[in-house]
């Protein structure tokens, strides 16, 4: 059973739950089946070793005393995770699927460092983290199911759970990303649509429309009633603009072109943004 922080509106819980649903439904052929690269690769991508690099250079897990924490939004077999684990800190692995959640665990315990992980299967259930306790948060290519202002909540969320000098590595698919672009070259218009000029008063970006496209999940049983999962194509101005309003500094912000991530061949556009959270007078 998924729980919510209380502070999240009814509507809004009920229509993420919908989508946590369709995500492990989703990610469970990922995982069973190898349907995408990044289920089979075990080399950390490049973004964990960039927002490393970021981390350290902060001061954040330079420390030999306290081990840092971080919790990882969306770990999938848990490459990621085990890098930050490898140079001392402690991880909060949130997966919503048992498959990729048991690979975390085993690729853990393999190489000694079970003592440094905690597995959570939601990362809207965050009753059981204190206020400012995270040194960072790390979610790549993951919270980009959720739409704006779903987006909005999470970061608002997260941004009381980070200590005052943490900081959050987010990546998303772009609109230059190749599903987008096949979507378009096949004369495809996106099936759902968000105005973020609704969530961000005043609007201060040219393009407030963000657009979604179905995905489908082509290994259900025959006969089973069409399923798809939404994933939102941002652009890099909505990005900061909705981490913005919901209480970050945007540190960094850049494309990111990536081979071969979800398939052999295909080249993804992510938005690659780090934030750190805005506090006391700077936030009026």
């Amino acid at each position: 059973m998924f729980r919510f922080s209380n502070i999240m509106p009814l509507e809004l819980q009920t229509q993420t739950r919908l989508t946590n649903n369709l995500v492990a439904r989703f990610m469970n052929h990922a995982y069973t089946d190898g349907t995408f690269e990044f289920s089979r690769q075990e080399q950390p991508n490049q973004f964990a070793h960039s927002f490393l690099d970021t981390l350290h250079q902060n001061g954040i897990g330079n420390s030999q005393e306290d081990a840092p924490i971080v919790a990882v939004l969306g770990s999938g077999n848990g490459r990621d995770d085990y890098l930050f684990a490898q140079h001392g800190f402690e991880v909060i692995a949130f997966e919503l699927n048992q498959t990729a959640r048991d690979n975390i665990l085993s690729r853990f315990s393999q190489g000694g460092l079970e003592n440094r992980l905690t597995v959570m299967e939601n990362f809207f259930n965050n009753d059981d983290l204190k206020p400012r306790s995270l040194d960072a948060v790390y979610a790549v290519s993951s919270v980009h199911y959720f739409n704006p202002l779903q987006l909005h909540e999470l970061l608002s969320i997260y941004c009381g759970l980070l200590r005052d000098t943490g900081l959050v590595g987010l990546a998303l698919k772009t609109r230059n990303a190749s599903w987008y672009r096949e979507f378009r070259e096949h004369g495809l218009n996106p099936q759902e649509r968000f105005d973020v000029s609704d969530l961000i008063k005043p609007s201060f970006i040219e393009d407030c429309k963000v657009y979604g496209y179905h995905h489908e999940l082509s290994q259900e049983p025959k006969g089973s009633a069409s399923i798809y999962l939404t994933r939102w194509y941002y652009t890099i101005p909505q990005l900061e603009a909705i981490a913005k309003a919901s209480g970050f500094k945007v540190e960094a912000s850049k494309p990111w072109q990536v081979e071969n991530y979800d398939r052999h061949g295909k080249t993804e556009e992510f938005a690659y943004l780090v934030l750190k959270p805005i506090r006391g007078a700077a936030q009026k």
